[in-house]
């Protein structure tokens, strides 16, 4: 069985890891290839890591600069490997490597959506686009409830949980203290946490505001941001003109992350939309008190202190983040995360494969 995973780049984001997770387990059948056909200049770390989960992976044009080239490669890579599933992982443009397929005679595609909410400057556009993924796709996933909806409207569609592996983000007491260490953190600090790609979405610029509302308070409060991306050089700007540059660290993505978890009092997401978001379920597995936007999915709440705040209500986020128990033991009970736990749900995306592979397509 020949799987073509389709994505726009290979970015330290959570659908690089949720591919990261899921084909590694999956690939362990020795009746599975699997393919991951990306654009754009990869992060290294991330495709380390998805070669290192067995995958062939293989870089084409990118379809904004060159998109006649990016077609032509695509439809011939799907000529040459002759996959039996087509996994497109791409939200809005979903259906052009479905297309793609279609034309080639790939029996069952896929559209996933791993987004709530896409900036588009056309709605008529972006309805096109949703149509055109439907009717090139025979399949529909979604991450969550609310990129679902937002993907796929009242057409059936299945969830597949974005899952993590679960034990590895269990509390490490140890790894704490090497971890605040190595940052230049001390016993007293504060360390409030980011894990995203530095993008207008995820809104970090908006934690540099909470910051420095905060410093007005007697307790010493430190931001830790991990990620890359365009809004790398805004950030570091605001940043030196808010005058936090020793209170504010930059950490490129790193293979071990359940380490920067450990090191965190308190986990921040202030998405401006998601889909399902991975460092959510991450934060809470870890013990940390988390404040999540209340843009994101409500289902991500599994441990009952994690507060959703309004992301336009600065104030809530300060008092909530002020009010927040800070424990140097955490624990947490595992199986509440069952649900979300690749040993668990890998085989769910797996024996979907199955099905659809001997029905040629269709779900029985």
């Amino acid at each position: 069985m020949k799987i073509m995973h389709f994505i726009s780049g290979v970015k330290s984001g959570g659908v690089e890891q949720m591919l990261v997770n899921y084909t590694e387990k999956i690939n362990q059948h020795k009746n599975v290839v699997e393919y991951i056909i990306y654009q754009h200049s990869p992060n290294k770390v991330s495709l380390k890591k998805l070669n290192d989960a067995g995958n062939i992976c293989i870089r084409v044009a990118d379809k904004r600069t060159h998109p006649i080239k990016n077609f032509i490669e695509t439809y011939s890579l799907i000529k040459k490997y002759n996959p039996d599933i087509i996994h497109a992982h791409m939200n809005l443009l979903n259906f052009l490597p479905l297309f793609a397929g279609k034309l080639n005679g790939v029996k069952i595609r896929i559209s996933h959506s791993h987004i709530a909410h896409i900036n588009i400057s056309s709605r008529v556009l972006e309805k096109i686009f949703k149509f055109l993924n439907v009717l090139t796709a025979n399949f529909l996933l979604s991450c969550g409830t609310k990129a679902g909806q937002y993907m796929y409207g009242n057409n059936r569609y299945i969830i597949i949980p974005n899952s993590i592996d679960v034990p590895q983000f269990v509390f490490n007491s140890e790894m704490r203290l090497r971890t605040r260490k190595k940052l230049g953190i001390n016993q007293h600090d504060i360390l409030l946490g980011n894990i995203g790609r530095l993008t207008e979405q995820k809104n970090q610029m908006f934690l540099l505001d909470i910051l420095r509302r905060l410093k007005t308070f007697e307790q010493n409060y430190k931001l830790v941001i991990i990620g890359s991306g365009e809004k790398k050089v805004e950030i570091s700007k605001m940043i030196r003109d808010y005058g936090l540059d020793k209170d504010v660290l930059l950490v490129s993505p790193i293979k071990n992350v359940a380490n920067l978890y450990d090191a965190m009092d308190v986990f921040l997401l202030p998405s401006l939309y998601e889909g399902f978001p991975v460092s959510a379920i991450e934060a809470q597995v870890s013990g940390l008190p988390t404040i999540l936007s209340s843009e994101i999915d409500k289902s991500a709440k599994i441990i009952e202190s994690t507060k959703f705040d309004n992301i336009d209500m600065a104030n809530d986020w300060v008092k909530d983040i002020s009010k927040c128990h800070i424990k140097n033991n955490r624990q947490v009970h595992v199986e509440s995360f069952s649900q979300f736990n690749i040993e668990n749900t890998y085989t769910k995306l797996y024996d979907l494969y199955k099905e659809l592979f001997k029905n040629g397509g269709r779900k029985s």
